[in-house]
């Protein structure tokens, strides 16, 4: 057993294996079993050292072995020489630095609180699961080698908790969090919701995410509310019992949610629709948006001819010449020796990008890096006879429909096409008109003209002012401003509105955010999470750390 962290272990060296301790002294050996007792009597009777004396400084103490080293570590020698260490010693601190031993109460009320039910055990299973939740580790990460080793070189008092006990102290703290939520939903006067429909693609498991978005005084707060397992087919029926069981669980009165926000998935804006009333539904915007260019590149379903002619041909090339620097070594190496030369670092060369069918942006993507790196792909092409290079004018094209997509919700009309190109000019029209058709009736939702109206920074810029709509909206908030008290500062009533209207949010991407955690959480190590327990891991990652610092005392 090593030696107490006393001032005895200054003049003792302990042999763990025959329990003996030998004075650094005079070299007399003792026998030690874990008590001080004995040799502190050694040192009073033999060497004139006391408990209240062995304060001090270790430079000291290292100056005076060193000048006496041969004398002190011979057991033969006068003992002249050893009280004048001891003189020495005892008079290097004052006599107020006086070292006071724990009495054993104390020690074992420490070690106490370490033990299971223990204060500082509560405490430590509570940031245990504060990693695990915010960390995306496994319930089993407490039972692992490793970590074990760890927590008793930190604290040998604490032994970490099983699996078991993990997840019943995770369902115990899901409960604690979850009401504090609720008793703050209960306070405010008007949210925002985002919801959407995911599937593992491990477990096949199908969920409904929800997330809350709100405002406390001026500032915007947002909650991950979590996932509802979904059992059946996603019918708009089934959607909308599904809303419903998951607004009774965090009590959220319906007269409270302002706006819904959801891709435009036909059943879950049916199901919003349904619970909350037409008038609370918004199509996210940027699923909208992501309608126009996803089109542009896609064919009809009818016959399966191009929305726009000419340019699926185009972007086969670029993709053909992407796919052979994925499959052919030499034109790959070709590439990256000819970007070497330029004086590119070995960490900055530069791949081809192959783009996903189904996801417009990666075909972006994928030109954007062609036309970035057309000069090295033409050297690289002249070695290899397969590589059909695409010519000036196709790269002039797919310069400007590369363009076209990147800023097409700016500004587009003002875009001017090259001239005589045909392809440019079909691609160009036909993004326009489908922005007309997917926006041009956007006025018409009065929850986003009024709040777009009370909003400081818009008001009436961005509106068509022959259009109705704005006038339409602007007559509902004077309605709805002589319903409310007159208060003393300026401007109460617009205030009072505006935090019903400015909090919601225009894209449902929060609840996308919230699979793209749920995707980090079911890991290889967490596949075999039950529903409920994932529903419960997916809440608390998300909650903020103050939170937990605040409600659970970390």
């Amino acid at each position: 057993m090593a030696p107490t962290q006393s001032g005895v272990r200054k003049f003792f060296d302990v042999d763990q294996k025959t329990r003996k301790a030998k004075c650094n002294l005079c070299g007399k050996q003792y026998t030690y079993t874990g008590g001080t007792t004995n040799l502190w009597k050694h040192l009073s009777v033999h060497h004139k050292i006391t408990q209240q004396s062995t304060k001090i400084t270790s430079s000291t103490l290292a100056t005076d072995f060193n000048k006496t080293s041969t004398d002190i570590l011979n057991p033969s020698s006068d003992n002249s020489d050893t009280s004048k260490l001891t003189s020495r010693c005892t008079s290097a601190v004052p006599n107020t630095n006086t070292f006071t031993q724990p009495t054993l109460d104390i020690l074992l009320a420490k070690g106490k609180a370490f033990k299971e039910g223990g204060q500082r055990a509560a405490q430590l299973e509570s940031a245990l699961l504060f990693m695990i939740c915010k960390d995306n580790l496994s319930l089993s990460t407490p039972e692992k080698e490793g970590f074990n080793k760890f927590c008793h070189l930190l604290n040998a008092f604490w032994v970490p908790p099983s699996r078991k006990v993990v997840t019943t102290r995770l369902e115990t703290i899901y409960g604690i969090l979850s009401d504090t939520v609720k008793t703050t939903f209960a306070g405010l006067q008007s949210l925002c919701l985002t919801m959407d429909c995911w599937t593992d693609s491990q477990s096949t498991n199908a969920f409904l995410g929800v997330t809350a978005h709100f405002r406390i005084g001026v500032e915007m707060r947002s909650a991950t509310l979590g996932v509802c397992h979904l059992t059946q087919s996603h019918t708009a029926i089934y959607l909308q019992q599904k809303i419903q069981e998951f607004l009774t669980f965090w009590q959220i009165e319906l007269s409270k949610v302002t706006s819904v926000v959801t891709d435009n998935g036909a059943n879950i804006v049916l199901a919003v629709k349904n619970v909350f009333g037409s008038s609370k539904h918004i199509a996210c915007f940027d699923h909208t948006l992501n309608l126009i260019p996803s089109k542009t590149l896609s064919t009809k379903l009818q016959n399966g001819t191009p929305n726009v002619p000419g340019l699926p041909e185009l972007i086969s090339k670029v993709k053909a010449i992407a796919t052979l620097s994925h499959t052919s070594g030499n034109f790959s190496d070709e590439i990256k020796r000819i970007q070497r030369e330029k004086g590119l670092a070995e960490g900055s060369l530069l791949r081809l990008i192959q783009d996903v069918t189904t996801r417009w942006g990666s075909t972006f993507a994928m030109c954007d890096r062609f036309l970035e790196m057309q000069d090295i792909i033409s050297v690289a092409a002249l070695k290899f006879p397969k590589v059909v290079m695409l010519s000036g004018s196709e790269i002039a094209t797919l310069k400007f429909i590369r363009n076209l997509l990147r800023p097409f919700h700016q500004k587009l009309a003002a875009m001017e096409s090259p001239k005589d190109d045909e392809l440019a000019d079909r691609a160009k029209n036909f993004i326009i008109q489908e922005m007309h058709k997917k926006i041009d009736n956007i006025e018409g939702s009065t929850f986003l003209a009024k709040a777009t109206l009370l909003d400081p920074r818009f008001k009436k810029i961005d509106f068509n002012m022959k259009s109705v709509h704005v006038y339409n909206a602007v007559e509902s908030l004077k309605r709805e401003m002589t319903r409310l008290p007159i208060i003393a500062y300026k401007y109460p009533q617009l205030y009072k509105i505006a935090q019903v209207y400015v909090p919601a949010v225009a894209t449902s991407v929060p609840a996308e955010r919230l699979f793209s955690l749920a995707g980090r959480i079911l890991g290889d190590e967490t596949n075999r999470l039950t529903p409920e327990h994932f529903q419960q891991r997916i809440f608390l990652a998300g909650l903020g750390t103050e939170v937990w610092e605040t409600t659970l005392n970390i």
